[in-house]
């Protein structure tokens, strides 16, 4: 029989975490998957704190009421499955661009250092260990779509609003390091592979989803051993056919205002060069670690 393993999908938001969630994590017969509500819920009601909040505390919490409810949570479930459970606010919440200070975002090291607590739990209860799973997109292209996303969170949304808030990220200030960090997959590959080793972190650059849908799919089918599972809902009529209904293209935006306008948000070509600029060589370097393809998707 495979090795069965706990996997921790971690975001990032705006990758295609939710097709992932509600096309193919749910639907699949091999794999015990328990959404991020249900997740969440969990450990609100055994720990008093929700997983995502936990992901800000200390890992320590591993070493009391956190490890019980893990426990309970994989004797739940049992070990002939691989136990999968993905949340892409554990990484980036809603204050990314708010800079409210109302919600905290650790830096990845704090998050990777719970996965290496949640990793010696695991093989303790049966599980080969624990596998992130980081699903990414081109920084600006991310930038701008999470933006939008957080759209409802921003009093006067708009062109102006939006260069300013990626100026502040990309300032010195430490209360922007740790946001900005979150899209340095490099260093997210560093912390994480010393958390839990470098075989077990796993990438998904969101571009291949569109570019090669169906090859995108059977990697994750065969990370997950899925044993084809993944792969057979690909090939359903209209697996693939869910499109953003804020994208108007590959460099351009739209948000609904109140009164019921429309404002647009464009990565013009200056911008969109100083933000590749800015994490060009890490992106290189990143992706001949791990050979994803970068280029051919405009990374570097």
């Amino acid at each position: 029989m495979a090795e069965r393993y706990f996997f921790i999908h971690v975001g990032l938001p705006k990758t295609a975490t939710t097709f992932m969630q509600n096309s193919i994590f749910k639907k699949s017969l091999e794999i015990n998957y328990m959404n991020r509500k249900r997740v969440n819920d969990y450990f609100e009601k055994v720990v008093g704190v929700g997983l995502r909040k936990i992901f800000s505390l200390s890992p320590l919490i591993w070493n009391g009421p956190g490890r019980e409810a893990l426990i309970q949570l994989i004797r739940r479930f049992g070990v002939s499955k691989s136990l999968v459970i993905s949340d892409e606010n554990f990484s980036v919440n809603a204050d990314f661009f708010s800079f409210s200070g109302s919600l905290h975002i650790p830096d990845p090291y704090i998050v990777a250092a719970h996965m290496k607590s949640i990793d010696n739990i695991a093989r303790d209860n049966g599980f080969a260990g624990v596998k992130v799973v980081i699903s990414i997109r081109r920084q600006d292209t991310w930038l701008a779509s999470r933006y939008v996303q957080s759209a409802d969170k921003i009093s006067v949304f708009s062109q102006e609003d939006f260069e300013r808030r990626v100026n502040n990220i990309f300032s010195c200030n430490k209360f922007a390091y740790s946001k900005k960090v979150w899209i340095d997959y490099e260093y997210l590959l560093d912390v994480f592979s010393w958390a839990v080793g470098p075989k077990n972190v796993h990438f998904f650059p969101m571009e291949k989803l569109s570019a090669h849908p169906v090859e995108f799919v059977g990697e994750l089918d065969s990370l997950f051993c899925a044993r084809g599972s993944f792969v057979d809902m690909a090939k359903q009529e209209d697996f693939f056919a869910k499109k953003s209904t804020n994208s108007k293209g590959s460099s351009t935006w739209s948000i609904m205002t109140p009164a019921g306008g429309e404002v647009f948000i464009e990565l013009n070509e200056d911008l969109r060069e100083r933000l590749i600029s800015e994490f060009r060589d890490s992106n290189m370097v990143f992706d001949k670690r791990l050979r994803l393809g970068l280029s051919s998707y405009g990374y570097y």
